[in-house]
């Protein structure tokens, strides 16, 4: 009774999916979505400013984080010609040979290999302190005016870099002349002795363009060793002033930003127009009850999506599933549900019922087989025990008399006797026990056939314990020899055991040949219907080959089977195909 009313219970508290979907769209959908919206416009007018201020912040400081990293990389470049020695030996070379042209053409294509491609400089120049006059000059790649660079520099900052140079040292120095920015340093030997001066013309748009990427940005100005350029609008005013702050009379945020290094010193100044932000915000806040109006029919879509794609492919399931409960095995859900998951549940079902329902099929086939061959065999067989007594007696007469030949064929004949009554009750029997069969039987046909019958054997030694159907291995030996040997004066038979992938191939091959009525034959008992050909028509040389094709299918499955085809050398192979079981690929 308090089982019965437990189960009561528990049938009660069950509810509709379709309504938990309402409770759970209203309760975790909707209520949250107008709460949230709420307290979203409560929160983002009181936390605005600091927001503003904090994003405002953590722009200008990856903006001139960037910037460092590209004023970093240029430094680099500008020592680089120290350490890679290619300008002092050219140098050194021309001091000896006093070729000009060797050296203007050695200096001139490593600054153009160096710094043509690199778009943190417009233009690079080099000249020797004992030269000062003769300037080696390479323009960036993608400038449109190569000579201009050139004039400008030395127009307007030739003669300040000379004279910078000798208070420089190994130093290297940013310095503005006549609105170009410039880095330059002094090449040094080994002693720290000046010979040589690089100038390099600063791409101020690829050093500075991280500051564009500042959100609301208007104007916004660098200053860089003293040096002041203007990156976007009017540019601001550098001084003293707060980190960031909002100024009510200008109507903007402002940010300041710094960053000292061993080689420089660098500033941001930065503004955003207040009025811009605000009408984002503005318009935010005429967009919410618009969200709110499109949340319900959203809401009804959302419903409407689950119940289509989701509940009815559920009932449609259970339905199926209440039919093969009550015994309609093979009962399928028709249509398929639209969406991919449930169809291919869908579909998993339908395999999965109709391989129920041939399971029963083929175990009621079994069955009705199984009894059959014993009715059969009580029909056409003398009682085991007796002929083996009366093998046993022969046996020991034989002994008595010494006639070892015949000893040993009664032995074979017993093996074969105990295998074909299958004492052990056994369908299955290890592959070594199945090997003595067949070598039981093939003494026998030996005794027949003498040197006419020549058989190989070739196995590995780890399958020996696997298991097989008993007796499925001799009657494709027998077949073998029955339509390879006979047919000629004499013969050989290849028998072999292997492992390929999971699987156990036995294979049994004979060096005779196949015609087309043996390909038609063989093709037809190995996809023979019960109904179509029925066993009392068939030759009995050719029952052997269907039944084990037929017990390796219903023992071991569809994938495996008998095969009978012709090798490469034109002999006859018949092949075994048996599943090896999970413990015996682990042991491989």
């Amino acid at each position: 009774m308090s089982g019965g009313r437990s189960e009561q219970a528990r049938g009660e508290r069950r509810h509709s999916l379709k309504l938990g979907l309402l409770l759970i769209l209203i309760t975790c959908w909707v209520l949250p979505v107008l709460i949230i919206l709420g307290l979203s416009g409560y929160f983002i007018r009181n936390n605005l400013e600091r927001r503003i201020e904090g994003t405002l912040a953590t722009n200008a400081d990856n903006a001139l984080v960037l910037c460092g990293h590209r004023l970093d990389s240029a430094l680099a470049a500008c020592r680089g010609i120290n350490y890679d020695g290619i300008v002092r030996k050219a140098w050194t070379d021309y001091q000896a040979s006093a070729n000009s042209v060797r050296l203007y053409e050695t200096v001139s294509g490593y600054l153009s290999q160096k710094y043509s491609y690199d778009e943190n400089f417009k233009s690079v120049m080099l000249y020797y302190t004992d030269h000062p006059d003769r300037i080696y000059f390479v323009s960036n790649h993608a400038s449109s005016d190569r000579t201009s660079a050139l004039h400008q520099y030395l127009g307007n900052a030739h003669t300040a870099v000379q004279a910078l140079s000798a208070t420089l040292d190994t130093r290297a120095l940013f310095f503005e002349r006549g609105g170009a920015i410039y880095l330059m340093r002094n090449i040094v030997d080994s002693s720290f002795t000046p010979y040589a001066v690089v100038i390099m013309e600063c791409n101020e748009e690829m050093l500075f363009a991280s500051v564009g990427s500042i959100v609301w940005l208007t104007d916004a100005s660098i200053a860089l060793d003293g040096i002041h350029y203007t990156v976007a609008g009017d540019g601001v005013e550098l001084g003293e002033r707060s980190a960031v702050g909002y100024h009510a009379g200008e109507g903007a945020y402002y940010v300041y930003r710094q960053l000292s290094t061993d080689d420089y010193a660098l500033s941001l100044a930065a503004r955003a127009d207040a009025t811009t932000i605000t009408e984002e915000l503005t318009s935010f806040a005429e967009i919410m009850p618009i969200i709110v109006i499109l949340a319900i029919p959203l809401l009804l879509l959302v419903f409407l999506a689950f119940s289509r794609y989701v509940t009815r492919p559920l009932n449609a399931l259970v339905d199926a599933s209440a039919h093969v409960a009550a015994g309609e095995r093979g009962y399928t859900v028709s249509p398929l549900p639209n969406s991919l998951e449930f169809a291919s549940l869908a579909e998993s079902f339908n395999s999965m019922s109709l391989e129920l329902k041939a399971q029963f099929e083929r175990g009621y086939e079994e069955q009705l087989t199984l009894q059959d061959a014993r009715i059969k065999a009580l029909q056409s067989q003398i009682n085991p025990h007796f002929l083996n007594n009366t093998l046993e007696i022969i046996n020991w007469e034989a002994r008595m008399e010494g006639n070892v030949r015949v000893t040993r064929m009664i032995e074979a004949l017993s093996t074969m006797l105990e295998a074909a009554t299958a004492r052990g009750g056994s369908p299955v029997v290890t592959l070594a026990e199945e090997l003595r069969y067949v070598d039981a039987y093939l003494y026998i046909l030996s005794e027949r056939f003498h040197d006419r019958l020549r058989v190989e054997k070739r196995f590995d030694p780890e399958l020996l314990g696997c298991k097989v159907p008993r007796l499925v291995l001799q009657p494709i030996v027998e077949n073998a020899i029955a339509h390879g040997i006979e047919r000629g004066a004499r013969g050989s038979l290849m028998i072999s055991a292997r492992r390929s992938g999971s699987n156990m191939l036995l294979e049994v091959e004979n060096d005779g040949s196949m015609t087309d009525a043996d390909r038609e034959t063989i093709a037809r008992l190995l996809e023979w219907d019960e109904e179509s050909v029925p066993e009392d028509r068939l030759p009995s040389s050719h029952i052997g080959i269907r039944n084990v094709n037929r017990r390796l299918k219903l023992l071991c499955g569809a994938h495996s089977g008998l095969t009978i085809a012709e090798t490469e050398d034109g002999h006859v192979c018949a092949r075994l195909v048996i599943p090896l079981s999970p413990d015996e690929r682990g042991g491989a």
